[in-house]
């Protein structure tokens, strides 16, 4: 039987290794070529993120050691229906990017994503949908002087 604790210990373990492996591949020389005019690397916001997920996969995996001891052994049922959703799902939001545009693309993601998965609350539903990707766009173009896919009939003002 597994416990609670050791199913949240592997998966941090798993993610651990994936997000070590990221760093070390973004990490290479080769994508430091010709960043001295632009001012930041290609990698630099994936660089934050994977930092990010290797911090909270070790806070994961010190939750899963300290439940691991106070839990008693549960049969856990592991289903791989959410998963494949989740892939599909996401799947289709890089299909629609290019269609689309970054900022409807991502909204109706979100919409989808987050209905799918639970979550039933309309309002923070709303807000987070077109409030979050509005917050990336704006970052993206404004902070970072990164373009981000516009929809072939975006009109510039």
């Amino acid at each position: 039987m597994l416990k609670e604790g050791d199913r949240d210990s592997l998966f941090a373990v798993f993610s651990i290794v994936v997000s070590l492996m990221l760093l070390y591949e973004a990490k290479k020389p080769y994508y430091e070529a010709g960043v001295a005019d632009s001012g930041f690397s290609p990698v630099f916001f994936p660089l934050i993120l994977i930092y990010v997920w290797l911090g909270l996969s070790i806070l994961l995996l010190t939750r899963g050691l300290i439940r691991r001891k106070k839990q008693q052994p549960t049969k856990i049922q592991i289903s791989f229906i959410k998963p494949l959703k989740g892939f599909l799902i996401v799947c289709i939001y890089a299909y629609l990017i290019p269609i689309l545009g970054f900022y409807l693309a991502s909204v109706i993601f979100s919409l989808i994503f987050m209905t799918v998965f639970g979550y039933r609350s309309k309002l923070p539903l709303l807000i987070i949908s077109f409030i979050f990707p509005l917050l990336l766009w704006y970052i993206f173009t404004f902070l970072l002087n990164l373009s981000l896919p516009v929809s072939p009939w975006h009109v510039r003002i």
